[in-house]
């Protein structure tokens, strides 16, 4: 099952990547897929199923990017802190982890102003910065980059109908929104070098 998750994973990733060349819906669809069937067949306890819920996480957002729709960076927000929570303190993604939680959590709060999310980013962002970063050779990418900003809309905007908004449905057993990083969050400063990039 270990090499069925991983060639799974790696679909995931390619489609994700092929997604921000194509911009079509169809690609980044496919990436969800994988990502799901990755999950689906991989225990809690398995060290990769950080990875994994971090691709799932980052190709939801991306998907948001595409429709604007609250139920996508919803659905985003959920396996990313899953994957902040299977990573223990000391695992050498955490840093990227946290980055990519702190980014849904603060385009969530740019979406609908919720103060939650503001302080849960800034929670994950200082935890990322005082993390010392660990890159041993041959380590690899956590699924499609997350940039701060990345897929915003105008909030007022509508969003477009599209299969998108269906993907929660799809989210294996415990992939729904559910731990999402610290609510207890000190928001007077966010550390220095995280802002939002245009």
């Amino acid at each position: 099952m270990k090499i069925f998750a991983d060639v799974a994973e790696q679909r995931g990733r390619a489609m994700a990547e092929r997604f921000t060349l194509t911009g079509e819906s169809r690609d980044i669809e496919a990436a969800v897929d994988a990502y799901c069937k990755a999950l689906d067949v991989t225990p809690d306890d398995t060290p990769r199923r950080a990875a994994y819920l971090s691709g799932l996480a980052s190709a939801l957002h991306l998907g948001f990017g595409l429709t604007n729709a609250s139920g996508d960076l919803d659905a985003a927000v959920g396996p990313a802190g899953d994957a902040v929570d299977a990573s223990p303190a000391g695992h050498q993604d955490r840093p990227t982890l946290l980055h990519n939680l702190a980014t849904m959590r603060f385009t969530r709060y740019e979406q609908s102003g919720s103060a939650d999310d503001l302080e849960a980013a800034v929670t994950a962002a200082r935890e990322a910065v005082a993390t010392p970063p660990a890159d041993p050779p041959g380590r690899r990418r956590l699924g499609p980059r997350v940039r701060l900003g990345h897929g915003r809309g105008d909030p007022r905007r509508s969003a477009r109908p599209h299969r998108l908004t269906s993907f929660p449905a799809r989210l294996p057993a415990g992939g729904k929104p559910g731990t999402e990083g610290g609510e207890d969050a000190d928001t007077d400063d966010a550390p220095a070098g995280w802002h939002r990039t245009v």
